[in-house]
């Protein structure tokens, strides 16, 4: 009996004792929670007259305690990358062969801890962090972290452990080469942090050329599918002194400017192309930033963003040694043939199916220097120009051809631009975009020399 009533005792503690603390438990939970509801949070900014920081401290109060939870000091840095800020060249960027300009800024902070360092603009910028030191010339010696756009809108934040009195480098530059604009630098951590902009001015030399776009200036043809030309001027530049150099325009016409390495091709406007820009001096002028080496060639392509614009235009080289400016001899050769299609004219049935007539004169044409050649007419009917290798075939008309247009010379005449070998027959058929009509007309060609134009007897009705 007495072990059967002690077996109850103790059942009896353990049930009470279990009671006891769930009830302890659920108390404190629930009294821990209507604590914190209705606890408040308060966040309070300060901010000190002539000072670009501020101290954001986020307090939460439970009960009668109030307990700081975090403390976050704000400090602002803006400037400008402009065409005068310094330039370096990213190695394994897609612009390679660009210049990129930035800003260098020194920071220091008093207290040790981690900080977040985020840019604010309308570029597309990049953010470095160097230890101690940056050098243009090595960009990843002394890198400690980097972001291109964990922002939004494409910004940088940088987030890192900076030790107090410790000299370290914000490196502040754009995704893309040739680029300018304004920028904001927001820092936040534990203290201030002390920005310092890096005097990087250094002794540059100016380099001045003037000349002008004109209606007599070679033309060539863009490279993505237009048809439509543009005037160009050809300068072939170089330097004593390998660096970084920055070449912009100054005009009233919308200029756009293309460095080539070595040679230009205007039949082939993509080859040996080290860069290209329109606008990024502002005012509708080029900006160019390359690497320039001593004692090699390049040449500078001065041409327009709209085709068939003339006016005058001024360059302006800077880098550390002066740049040579030499306009290449492009002078193009003018010939002209003047006729008639009238209704005694050879004719052939349209193409794409169609059974009606079109008026036509075909001329053999042929030159004594290779070179790139425009045909164009002038006239008021409206012209088709196709020029053909050897022969044309009326009764097959995209036989053996080269290249044709319709209006790419404005006012509804054609403007072909072909390489035309030495010593080689190509025939010229001058036609009409409608069918059954008549005019006058001239032809006129340009290239480094005469055309020669003859009326093919074969083709003679």
């Amino acid at each position: 009996m007495r072990a059967v009533q002690a077996i109850i005792e103790i059942t009896g503690t353990v049930f009470v004792l279990g009671i006891l603390i769930f009830s302890f438990v659920y108390f404190t939970k629930n009294r821990k929670q209507q604590t914190l509801s209705i606890g408040t949070s308060n966040s309070t900014t300060m901010i000190f007259a002539g000072i670009t920081n501020s101290i954001t401290i986020n307090t939460t109060t439970i009960g009668l305690t109030s307990t700081v939870t975090s403390l976050a000091v704000q400090s602002n840095y803006s400037s400008t990358l402009t065409r005068s800020s310094s330039v370096y060249i990213r190695p394994k960027s897609y612009w390679s062969t660009s210049g990129f300009f930035y800003e260098a800024i020194e920071i220091n902070v008093a207290t040790t801890g981690m900080y977040t360092i985020s840019s604010d603009s309308t570029m597309d910028t990049q953010g470095f962090i160097y230890n101690n030191s940056f050098n243009p010339s090595l960009p990843d010696q002394n890198l400690m972290s980097f972001d291109d756009d964990a922002g939004v809108n494409k910004q940088f934040i940088l987030t890192v452990v900076l030790q107090a009195t410790t000299k370290y480098i914000l490196f502040v530059t754009s995704y893309a080469g040739n680029t300018l604009g304004e920028f904001s630098i927001i820092g936040l951590g534990p203290a201030t942090i002390n920005f310092s902009a890096i005097n990087s001015s250094k002794i540059e030399f100016k380099s001045n050329y003037s000349s002008a776009l004109t209606v007599d200036s070679p033309f060539y043809v863009r490279s993505y599918g237009s048809t439509i030309r543009f005037c160009y001027q050809a300068i072939e530049i170089s330097v004593s002194t390998t660096g970084i150099y920055t070449i912009s325009s100054n005009s009233t016409i919308d200029t756009y400017g293309v460095l080539y390495n070595n040679t230009f091709n205007p039949a082939d406007p993509d080859r040996n192309q080290l860069s290209s820009d329109d606008q990024t001096g502002g005012n509708d002028q080029f900006l160019l930033a390359n690497i320039l080496q001593a004692m090699t060639t390049y040449i500078l392509v001065v041409t327009t963003y709209y085709d068939g614009v003339t006016g005058d235009f001024s360059l302006v080289g800077e880098g550390p040694d002066s740049i040579s400016f030499s306009p290449i001899n492009s002078s193009r050769t003018q010939s002209r043939y003047s006729s008639a299609l009238t209704v005694d004219s050879a004719f052939y049935i349209g193409s794409y199916g169609s059974k009606l007539i079109v008026y036509y004169e075909a001329l053999e044409i042929s030159v004594s220097t290779t070179g790139i050649y425009a045909l164009f007419t002038n006239s008021t009917i409206d012209t088709y120009g196709a020029i053909y290798n050897n022969t044309f075939n009326p009764a097959d008309p995209d036989q053996n051809q080269l290249s044709s247009d319709n209006q790419a010379g404005g006012n509804n005449q054609f403007l072909l631009t072909n390489i035309l070998q030495a010593m080689t027959t190509y025939i010229m058929v001058v036609t009409t975009y409608y069918n059954g009509v008549t005019g006058k007309f001239s032809l006129i060609g340009q290239g480094p020399d005469s055309i020669s134009f003859s009326p093919s007897k074969e083709y003679i009705k």
